[in-house]
């Protein structure tokens, strides 16, 4: 899983790195009614917990374009 903090609409975001798009963490978070820090460093500082959280969300989100936006 490669983690990043990436610009989308003006904000920074969390995301994970999946083939050649960036899923929204933040927002696959929220639509499953959990929470996740906006950001890679705050992700980090929230400790392994939130970590697995953000493992946990992106192993059962599969192959829907959902949350995804293109890497370029």
């Amino acid at each position: 899983m490669k983690l990043v903090t990436y610009e989308h609409r003006g904000a920074w975001r969390l995301g994970a790195v999946v083939e050649d798009t960036v899923v929204d963490l933040v927002d696959l978070a929220a639509a499953k009614g959990e929470s996740l820090p906006s950001d890679l460093l705050s992700l980090i500082e929230a400790g392994p917990e939130a970590l697995e959280t953000a493992r946990r969300l992106l192993a059962g989100h599969g192959p829907s374009t959902e949350h995804r936006a293109p890497l370029s």
